[in-house]
């Protein structure tokens, strides 16, 4: 609990329980600037160090990708194929640095992946950058992943819109309570 409030995803009160923080737009904008920084700039390298092998392993993730139905199914694949491409170009560690920045982004992704585009259109998106790699084309495949990881906006958007209540607006303190409260001694 003290990592998840630490994370800004929950907060915690004392005498009264423990409480899902809203969605801080704010933070999401920085985060989806963190993510799109690293994995655009880390693309190059990708390219220079990319082999059949890579090829393959980035395939089999699109193939998995393509056969589910849910989120739930879907979500770690698309973890999988981001951390993947960072692994190709041999910055292993700042996926580290892209998932630390991320928890609030999470949330909004998560919740887009049901319904506000279909699960098949974040596959093809992955297929495309897989495509220009393979092609060589290093700005078409920046120029693609740009464009999938800048979809997240979109989404958010459309969230905001549709579900209001999960996000912090700045003159409110938003937050759904998930844990009871301490029971209190009662004395006798």
């Amino acid at each position: 609990m003290m990592l998840l409030a630490h994370e800004g995803l929950v907060e915690v009160r004392p005498q009264s329980g423990t409480y899902v923080s809203a969605i801080d737009p704010s933070l999401v904008r920085q985060a989806q600037f963190v993510r799109e920084s690293i994995e655009i700039a880390s693309l190059a390298q990708c390219a220079a160090n990319f082999t059949a092998k890579h090829e393959k392993e980035l395939r089999r993730i699109l193939a998995a990708q393509d056969r589910c139905r849910t989120r739930d199914e879907f979500y770690p694949l698309d973890e999988e194929f981001h951390r993947t491409l960072l692994d190709i170009a041999g910055h292993q560690t700042a996926w580290a640095a892209v998932s630390g920045a991320k928890a609030h982004l999470d949330r909004v992704r998560y919740i887009g992946l049901k319904g506000y585009r279909p699960i098949r259109e974040y596959a093809a998106d992955h297929r495309r950058v897989v495509d220009m790699l393979v092609a060589g084309d290093l700005a078409m495949a920046q120029q693609r992943l740009r464009e999938h990881l800048r979809f997240v906006l979109t989404d958010f958007q459309r969230i905001q819109r549709a579900l209001p209540e999960h996000f912090f607006t700045g003159d409110q303190t938003t937050a759904r309570r998930i844990a009871r409260p301490p029971r209190q001694n009662k004395a006798n």
